[in-house]
């Protein structure tokens, strides 16, 4: 009796240190597939502000596959095709994942 005890109770803790490596990484494909949306709402930004460049985005994804932080850096940093992108940026939604922080350019000329 003792022997099954010790059996039920070790994939319980084995499970739950699983539990947060379960969720997925974001592939490159997902990140490209979202990013593409975001490099066209960017373009928009860019033509429609009358400004061009390379927008250096740093971006933060939670599990949930929401952006909760998108900053432009390089030129286009503090600019309002900067401040356009990094909105774009966060309307945007992966899949649910592990989450992530990568950085991404955008050339918007």
């Amino acid at each position: 009796a003792m022997l099954k005890d010790v059996q039920k109770s070790m994939p319980e803790p084995a499970q739950k240190s699983e539990t947060p490596a379960a969720a997925p990484r974001l592939s490159q494909a997902d990140i490209s597939r979202v990013m593409a949306g975001v490099k066209a709402r960017g373009k928009d930004c860019a033509r429609q502000l009358g400004q061009k460049g390379i927008a250096e985005l740093k971006l933060v994804v939670s599990k949930d596959g929401n952006v909760t932080d998108a900053r432009v850096g390089g030129k286009l940093a503090n600019t309002p095709v900067g401040a356009c992108i990094e909105k774009a940026a966060r309307a945007a939604s992966f899949p649910r994942s592990a989450g992530l922080r990568f950085d991404y350019g955008i050339d918007v000329r």
